[in-house]
């Protein structure tokens, strides 16, 4: 699983568009729960997940280590 996720997320840095869209799909789910729990209204917690992907797109390159994905997400 983790050489899996190393592997979508360096496709990701190299600017694979529909390995983001999977990398996504991923955690948005529960990367909401978690947006839930910080936020306590589900609206806020939409616009965090979606700041939260923004950022993931704008920054995912100086990710060194690509397994490292979720915790650095998080």
């Amino acid at each position: 699983q983790e050489r899996e996720l190393a592997i979508l997320v360096k496709a990701v840095q190299a600017g694979d568009q529909e390995a983001f869209y999977q990398l996504f799909q991923q955690y948005k789910n529960e990367a909401y729960k978690t947006a839930c729990l910080i936020t306590g209204n589900r609206s806020g917690a939409e616009d965090v997940v979606q700041e939260a992907f923004v950022q993931v797109f704008l920054k995912v390159k100086s990710l060194k280590q690509p397994e490292q994905f979720r915790s650095w997400f998080y």
